[in-house]
Protein backbone atom coordinates (compact mmCIF):
# COMPACT_ATOMS: atom_id res chain seq x y z
CA UNK A 1 0.00 0.00 0.00
CA UNK A 2 2.91 2.35 0.74
CA UNK A 3 4.46 1.58 -2.65
CA UNK A 4 1.17 2.38 -4.42
CA UNK A 5 0.78 5.61 -2.43
CA UNK A 6 4.31 6.77 -3.32
CA UNK A 7 3.78 5.97 -7.02
CA UNK A 8 0.54 7.90 -7.11
CA UNK A 9 2.20 10.90 -5.43
CA UNK A 10 4.79 10.82 -8.26
CA UNK A 11 2.07 10.64 -10.88
CA UNK A 12 2.56 6.95 -11.71
CA UNK A 13 -0.61 4.80 -11.68
CA UNK A 14 -0.30 1.94 -9.21
CA UNK A 15 -2.54 -0.66 -7.64
CA UNK A 16 -2.68 -3.89 -5.67
CA UNK A 17 -3.13 -6.79 -8.08
CA UNK A 18 -6.72 -8.10 -8.12
CA UNK A 19 -5.24 -11.60 -8.50
CA UNK A 20 -2.89 -11.89 -5.54
CA UNK A 21 -2.72 -8.44 -3.90
CA UNK A 22 0.89 -7.80 -5.00
CA UNK A 23 1.79 -4.13 -5.75
CA UNK A 24 1.87 -3.15 -9.43
CA UNK A 25 2.76 0.01 -11.34
CA UNK A 26 1.78 1.18 -14.84
CA UNK A 27 4.30 0.90 -17.67
CA UNK A 28 2.30 0.23 -20.83
CA UNK A 29 0.25 -2.15 -18.67
CA UNK A 30 0.36 -2.98 -14.97
CA UNK A 31 3.70 -4.57 -13.99
CA UNK A 32 4.67 -6.17 -10.66
CA UNK A 33 6.76 -3.99 -8.40
CA UNK A 34 9.12 -6.84 -7.51
CA UNK A 35 10.75 -6.83 -10.96
CA UNK A 36 13.29 -9.39 -12.09
CA UNK A 37 10.80 -11.59 -13.99
CA UNK A 38 9.13 -11.85 -17.35
CA UNK A 39 5.59 -10.54 -17.74
CA UNK A 40 3.11 -12.03 -20.19
CA UNK A 41 -0.05 -10.41 -21.54
CA UNK A 42 -2.94 -12.82 -21.16
CA UNK A 43 -6.56 -12.87 -22.37
CA UNK A 44 -8.89 -15.53 -21.00
CA UNK A 45 -12.42 -16.41 -22.10
CA UNK A 46 -14.82 -18.58 -20.11
CA UNK A 47 -17.10 -20.17 -22.69
CA UNK A 48 -20.13 -21.98 -21.25
CA UNK A 49 -19.04 -22.69 -17.67
CA UNK A 50 -17.06 -20.94 -14.92
CA UNK A 51 -13.32 -20.94 -15.58
CA UNK A 52 -10.58 -21.03 -12.97
CA UNK A 53 -6.92 -20.09 -13.46
CA UNK A 54 -4.30 -21.20 -10.93
CA UNK A 55 -0.57 -21.83 -10.79
CA UNK A 56 0.34 -25.38 -11.78
CA UNK A 57 1.94 -26.06 -8.41
CA UNK A 58 -0.64 -24.16 -6.33
CA UNK A 59 -4.19 -24.75 -5.15
CA UNK A 60 -5.39 -21.18 -4.67
CA UNK A 61 -7.10 -19.79 -7.80
CA UNK A 62 -5.60 -16.66 -9.28
CA UNK A 63 -8.74 -15.85 -11.19
CA UNK A 64 -12.30 -17.13 -11.59
CA UNK A 65 -14.54 -16.12 -14.49
CA UNK A 66 -18.25 -16.67 -14.94
CA UNK A 67 -19.74 -18.15 -18.14
CA UNK A 68 -19.10 -15.85 -21.09
CA UNK A 69 -16.78 -13.51 -19.19
CA UNK A 70 -13.48 -12.28 -20.64
CA UNK A 71 -10.43 -11.17 -18.65
CA UNK A 72 -7.36 -9.39 -20.02
CA UNK A 73 -4.27 -8.44 -18.04
CA UNK A 74 -0.68 -9.37 -17.27
CA UNK A 75 0.80 -12.21 -15.23
CA UNK A 76 4.34 -13.21 -14.29
CA UNK A 77 5.64 -15.91 -16.61
CA UNK A 78 5.22 -19.50 -15.50
CA UNK A 79 3.05 -22.58 -15.89
CA UNK A 80 -0.63 -22.29 -15.05
CA UNK A 81 -3.68 -24.52 -15.10
CA UNK A 82 -7.11 -23.77 -16.57
CA UNK A 83 -10.07 -25.69 -15.20
CA UNK A 84 -13.70 -25.68 -16.38
CA UNK A 85 -16.26 -27.89 -14.65
CA UNK A 86 -19.93 -28.77 -15.10
CA UNK A 87 -21.85 -29.92 -12.03
CA UNK A 88 -24.28 -32.80 -12.61
CA UNK A 89 -27.64 -33.12 -10.85
CA UNK A 90 -26.32 -35.94 -8.65
CA UNK A 91 -23.54 -33.70 -7.32
CA UNK A 92 -20.72 -35.15 -9.41
CA UNK A 93 -18.68 -32.91 -11.67
CA UNK A 94 -17.28 -33.28 -15.16
CA UNK A 95 -14.21 -31.16 -15.73
CA UNK A 96 -11.70 -30.30 -18.41
CA UNK A 97 -8.15 -29.20 -17.59
CA UNK A 98 -5.61 -27.45 -19.76
CA UNK A 99 -1.98 -26.59 -19.08
CA UNK A 100 -1.07 -23.03 -19.97
CA UNK A 101 2.60 -22.11 -20.43
CA UNK A 102 3.06 -18.39 -19.99
CA UNK A 103 6.42 -17.80 -21.62
CA UNK A 104 6.05 -15.50 -24.60
CA UNK A 105 3.00 -13.27 -24.96
CA UNK A 106 0.50 -12.23 -25.79
CA UNK A 107 -1.42 -15.41 -24.94
CA UNK A 108 -5.11 -15.99 -25.67
CA UNK A 109 -6.89 -18.98 -24.18
CA UNK A 110 -10.45 -20.26 -23.79
CA UNK A 111 -11.91 -23.39 -22.25
CA UNK A 112 -15.32 -25.04 -22.02
CA UNK A 113 -16.48 -27.87 -19.80
CA UNK A 114 -17.20 -31.30 -21.34
CA UNK A 115 -20.81 -31.95 -22.32
CA UNK A 116 -22.50 -34.56 -20.13
CA UNK A 117 -24.22 -37.54 -21.68
CA UNK A 118 -27.99 -37.73 -21.31
CA UNK A 119 -27.67 -40.52 -18.71
CA UNK A 120 -25.50 -38.25 -16.56
CA UNK A 121 -28.41 -35.82 -16.19
CA UNK A 122 -30.83 -38.37 -14.74
CA UNK A 123 -31.24 -38.68 -10.99
CA UNK A 124 -33.73 -40.09 -8.50
CA UNK A 125 -35.42 -37.81 -5.98
CA UNK A 126 -38.72 -38.54 -4.23
CA UNK A 127 -41.59 -36.24 -5.10
CA UNK A 128 -43.84 -34.55 -2.55
CA UNK A 129 -47.61 -34.88 -3.04
CA UNK A 130 -48.55 -33.68 -6.52
CA UNK A 131 -51.68 -31.83 -7.63
CA UNK A 132 -52.34 -34.53 -10.26
CA UNK A 133 -52.22 -38.32 -10.40
CA UNK A 134 -49.34 -39.51 -12.57
CA UNK A 135 -48.63 -42.91 -14.11
CA UNK A 136 -45.41 -43.95 -15.77
CA UNK A 137 -43.08 -41.34 -17.31
CA UNK A 138 -44.70 -37.92 -17.59
CA UNK A 139 -43.72 -34.29 -17.87
CA UNK A 140 -44.89 -31.58 -15.46
CA UNK A 141 -44.36 -27.95 -16.50
CA UNK A 142 -45.16 -24.98 -14.29
CA UNK A 143 -45.48 -21.97 -16.57
CA UNK A 144 -45.49 -18.19 -16.54
CA UNK A 145 -47.35 -17.35 -19.76
CA UNK A 146 -46.32 -14.18 -21.54
CA UNK A 147 -42.72 -14.34 -20.33
CA UNK A 148 -39.99 -15.26 -22.80
CA UNK A 149 -38.62 -18.35 -20.96
CA UNK A 150 -42.09 -19.92 -20.86
CA UNK A 151 -42.91 -19.02 -24.47
CA UNK A 152 -39.62 -20.56 -25.59
CA UNK A 153 -40.35 -23.77 -23.69
CA UNK A 154 -43.82 -23.99 -25.25
CA UNK A 155 -42.30 -23.50 -28.70
CA UNK A 156 -39.85 -26.35 -28.12
CA UNK A 157 -42.52 -28.67 -26.68
CA UNK A 158 -44.76 -28.01 -29.68
CA UNK A 159 -41.91 -28.82 -32.04
CA UNK A 160 -40.63 -31.91 -30.20
CA UNK A 161 -43.85 -33.38 -28.82
CA UNK A 162 -42.13 -35.47 -26.09
CA UNK A 163 -43.66 -38.99 -26.16
CA UNK A 164 -45.29 -38.98 -22.73
CA UNK A 165 -48.27 -37.40 -20.94
CA UNK A 166 -47.69 -33.65 -20.48
CA UNK A 167 -49.27 -31.67 -17.63
CA UNK A 168 -49.12 -27.87 -17.92
CA UNK A 169 -49.75 -25.79 -14.80
CA UNK A 170 -50.78 -22.13 -15.10
CA UNK A 171 -51.87 -19.46 -12.64
CA UNK A 172 -55.64 -18.97 -12.48
CA UNK A 173 -55.46 -15.69 -14.39
CA UNK A 174 -53.29 -17.01 -17.25
CA UNK A 175 -54.19 -18.16 -20.75
CA UNK A 176 -51.99 -20.57 -22.70
CA UNK A 177 -50.62 -18.75 -25.75
CA UNK A 178 -49.51 -21.84 -27.67
CA UNK A 179 -51.45 -25.13 -27.53
CA UNK A 180 -49.51 -28.35 -27.01
CA UNK A 181 -51.18 -31.38 -28.60
CA UNK A 182 -52.46 -33.80 -25.97
CA UNK A 183 -51.32 -31.70 -23.00
CA UNK A 184 -53.57 -31.46 -19.96
CA UNK A 185 -54.05 -28.02 -18.44
CA UNK A 186 -54.24 -27.35 -14.70
CA UNK A 187 -54.20 -24.33 -12.43
CA UNK A 188 -51.61 -23.99 -9.70
CA UNK A 189 -50.41 -21.21 -7.44
CA UNK A 190 -46.76 -20.09 -7.77
CA UNK A 191 -46.09 -21.54 -4.31
CA UNK A 192 -46.69 -25.05 -5.67
CA UNK A 193 -43.88 -24.67 -8.21
CA UNK A 194 -41.56 -23.24 -5.57
CA UNK A 195 -42.15 -26.16 -3.18
CA UNK A 196 -41.56 -28.72 -5.94
CA UNK A 197 -38.39 -26.97 -7.10
CA UNK A 198 -36.96 -27.03 -3.58
CA UNK A 199 -37.82 -30.72 -3.24
CA UNK A 200 -35.75 -31.61 -6.32
CA UNK A 201 -32.99 -29.02 -5.67
CA UNK A 202 -33.89 -26.82 -8.64
CA UNK A 203 -33.84 -22.99 -8.46
CA UNK A 204 -37.11 -22.14 -6.65
CA UNK A 205 -37.49 -18.63 -8.10
CA UNK A 206 -37.19 -19.41 -11.82
CA UNK A 207 -40.03 -20.35 -14.13
CA UNK A 208 -40.81 -22.32 -16.16
CA UNK A 209 -40.12 -25.38 -14.04
CA UNK A 210 -40.03 -28.68 -15.97
CA UNK A 211 -40.01 -32.00 -14.14
CA UNK A 212 -39.59 -35.37 -15.81
CA UNK A 213 -41.21 -37.86 -13.44
CA UNK A 214 -41.41 -41.64 -13.28
CA UNK A 215 -42.78 -44.02 -10.63
CA UNK A 216 -43.20 -41.34 -7.98
CA UNK A 217 -39.72 -39.92 -8.48
CA UNK A 218 -38.31 -36.89 -10.23
CA UNK A 219 -35.73 -38.04 -12.78
CA UNK A 220 -34.78 -34.65 -14.26
CA UNK A 221 -35.54 -31.00 -13.52
CA UNK A 222 -34.91 -27.77 -15.39
CA UNK A 223 -35.82 -24.25 -14.29
CA UNK A 224 -35.68 -20.92 -16.08
CA UNK A 225 -34.52 -20.27 -19.62
CA UNK A 226 -32.95 -23.39 -21.16
CA UNK A 227 -32.33 -23.56 -24.89
CA UNK A 228 -32.76 -27.09 -26.23
CA UNK A 229 -34.62 -28.46 -23.20
CA UNK A 230 -37.44 -29.81 -25.42
CA UNK A 231 -35.09 -32.01 -27.40
CA UNK A 232 -33.26 -33.03 -24.22
CA UNK A 233 -36.53 -34.13 -22.60
CA UNK A 234 -37.35 -36.27 -25.63
CA UNK A 235 -33.89 -37.85 -25.51
CA UNK A 236 -34.17 -38.58 -21.79
CA UNK A 237 -37.58 -40.18 -22.29
CA UNK A 238 -36.10 -42.38 -24.99
CA UNK A 239 -33.35 -43.47 -22.62
CA UNK A 240 -35.87 -44.27 -19.89
CA UNK A 241 -38.00 -46.33 -22.27
CA UNK A 242 -35.08 -48.32 -23.69
CA UNK A 243 -33.44 -49.39 -20.45
CA UNK A 244 -33.81 -49.05 -16.72
CA UNK A 245 -31.77 -46.07 -15.58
Amino acid sequence: MLFCAICRCLGVPARLSPLDGAPEYWAGGYRPATGGGEIVDLTLTAEDRPLTLSRWDGDEPLLTLGPGEVWAGTLPAGRCRLLAAARLPNGDQLYRQRALDLTVGPVRAALSAPLPAAEDLLFRRPLPPLPVQIDGPCLLCFLEPGREPTEHLLLELAAEQPPCPIHLFLPEWAVLSRPIRGAQLHTAAPEAAEALARAVFAPPDQLPLSLLCQDGECRFAAAGYNVGVGRLLSELLERLSRKHL
